[in-house]
């Protein structure tokens, strides 16, 4: 917003002196060539340009004639910012083709005013200004983060036709992204990657004025060991982001965050380091991150985005610009409701797997198989579906949203940490069963292989963090197994050594294995030829199907003991 009361003058100003006040509004950065006249309550009465005055001394006026004589009553204006977008589809059209064939040299020319509901002026803003925010492609993005949710949305945002900068502090990231290789798996980004690499996407890891139109924050929000939300990451990139943001930009936040960062965090960095205002210099909202790793491509071109903004300009102008992304938006009544709304959906489900994981430790207690439970459960009883049970509920997101969910409440969130300590449960349970067919056999040192080590199967991802496969190669370290040796058809070998795995192929693993469990729900391992690999293993053997990948059946081996997650055969 321009400080427009430098050139607002008085009806009785003379034409001189409104010519001297155009003069100096150049090095102001101010608009050029333009008084506005106000009277009384600071309400407008019209306004006065350079073309006004050369017509006027033309027609005989002189320069101590008061501007009231020329001034033009009915200047072309809107009543505020919000409409902006409403002008006439002819004058749009006509402005972009103006652009497209060079003839417009200046971007103050043309101008109009915007004034407020009470008659007050409050900025100037030309007619290329117009055509920019009407057209959102025009607009040059950055985002902050090319982790799994920043980079994907990068690719995405390139293959509709933006010019995306992917900014990040690690320059090893960088180096490689710029080379054209990933630092993750994700179904479908590598063609992006190559197809739009230092084309639509570009990478750096400095932050520079005018870099951009649109910023969106897209870093980490981990909880630390008393499982508190940590924020350093979104308040450094908030920080860094208000030292080169101009007026008429937007900043989107898509980090996970605790219910009221945005208000209370966010926008006053932005706001103490930038000196702009928001809601009038920039625009602010929150629009979560809402996909799932292995079809991010997929639900990004899909899923309905959720964007709580911090006004209704700041709702209108970034509502437009997701739009080029999902034809779905879902526009809450502030910020904070969208930041609720993203903590719900991963609570939610968290909260869903802990009742069919508890139900898994109760069966457990009976030597039931749990998934029959959950199959005779739903076969034709469509009022609800309950998940099947699993060795645990891990990835990042999956088991920090239901802690910053419960940090938006001292004393009533109950049912999302109950459920979070029920999940945390099974990576115990599973080594436990480990542990139990070790003594009960007499295996001294048994080997012990592990199929399934990234924190999920399906959608495939390489994603390492907090994974319960993980946790339970820990938790078997820390019984004393030592010999222990670990698979996954898609997780990196280096990352896995990294972890102090052993790393094995599925012929390497079975040979002389006492003990084999299936940590992953991963298709592939449906295209091993099982009992071959078994053959080739120790007897007695423990197969630990904990997904049901496999049936008892198809294991018709001799001292081969199948069992699952609530069941044993030993």
């Amino acid at each position: 917003m321009s400080n427009i009361s430098e050139i607002t003058i008085d009806k009785n100003t003379t034409i001189k002196e409104a010519m001297i006040v155009m003069t100096s509004a150049g090095p102001k950065k101010l608009p050029t060539g333009i008084v506005i006249i106000t009277g009384k309550n600071n309400k407008l009465l019209g306004v006065v340009t350079d073309g006004d005055i050369r017509r006027a001394l033309l027609k005989g006026k002189t320069l101590n004639d008061p501007v009231e004589n020329i001034m033009i009553t009915n200047p072309v204006h809107l009543k505020n910012s919000e409409n902006i977008k409403n002008m006439s589809a002819e004058i749009i059209s006509q402005i972009e083709l103006a652009n497209k064939e060079g003839r417009i040299r200046s971007k103050k020319v043309n101008q109009i005013l915007l004034i407020n509901e009470d008659g007050t002026p409050q900025d100037i803003i030309s007619f290329y200004d117009i055509w920019k925010l009407s057209n959102t492609k025009t607009k040059r993005v950055c985002i902050l983060g090319t982790g799994y949710v920043g980079l994907t949305l990068s690719l995405v945002l390139a293959d509709k036709g933006f010019k995306v900068i992917g900014y990040d502090i690690d320059k090893h990231k960088i180096e490689q992204l710029s080379k054209g290789k990933l630092t993750f798996y994700e179904r479908g980004i590598d063609s992006l990657l190559t197809k739009h690499i230092h084309n639509n996407f570009q990478v750096t890891n400095k932050l520079v004025p005018d870099m951009a139109d649109i910023y969106i924050i897209s870093v980490g929000t981990p909880v630390n060991n008393e499982n508190k939300p940590e924020l350093h990451m979104v308040e450094s990139a908030a920080k860094s982001l208000a030292k080169v943001i101009k007026k008429g930009d937007s900043i989107i936040l898509r980090s996970t965050v605790p219910v009221g960062t945005c208000r209370n965090t966010v926008l006053p960095i932005l706001e103490k380091e930038s000196g702009l205002i928001c809601g009038i210099d920039f625009y602010l909202a929150f629009a979560p991150e809402r996909t799932i790793e292995g079809k991010a491509i997929e639900e990004l071109n899909s899923l309905p985005q959720i964007i709580g903004a911090y006004n209704t300009t700041s709702l209108s102008n970034i509502s437009d610009f997701f739009r080029k992304l999902s034809p779905h938006i879902v526009s809450t009544n502030n910020l904070e409701e969208a930041e609720m709304a993203k903590l719900i959906n991963n609570t939610f489900r968290d909260i869903s797997f802990a009742f069919s994981n508890e139900l898994a430790l109760i069966c457990a207690e009976h030597n039931m198989d749990v998934d029959r439970v959950v199959k005779s459960a739903n076969d034709g009883y469509k009022r609800n579906k309950i998940p099947f049970a699993s060795p645990g509920v891990g990835g990042l997101c999956l088991r920090k949203d239901p802690y910053i969910y419960s940090n938006a409440s001292k004393d009533t969130s109950i049912l999302a940490l109950a459920a979070r300590k029920i999940n945390d449960k099974l990576p115990h349970h599973v080594a436990n069963k480990i542990e139990q067919f070790s003594n009960k056999t007499n295996k001294t040192n048994p080997k012990i292989f592990l199929l399934g080590l990234a924190f999920k199967g399906q959608p495939e991802t390489s994603d390492l963090r907090d994974s319960t496969s993980i946790d339970i190669f820990n938790i078997l370290k820390q019984k004393g197994f030592k010999n222990i040796y670990g698979y996954d058809p898609i997780a990196n070998s280096d990352e896995l050594k990294q972890l102090g795995i052993n790393t094995a192929t599925p012929e390497e693993g079975f040979k002389d294995a006492d003990i084999v469990a299936i940590l992953n729900n991963n298709k592939k391992y449906m295209d091993l030829d099982i009992n071959s690999l078994i053959k080739t293993s120790n007897k007695p053997l423990l197969f630990l199907d904990t997904w049901h990948i496999f049936t008892k059946e198809s294991i018709s081996q001799d001292n081969v003991f199948y069992s699952g997650l609530s069941f044993d055969q030993f």
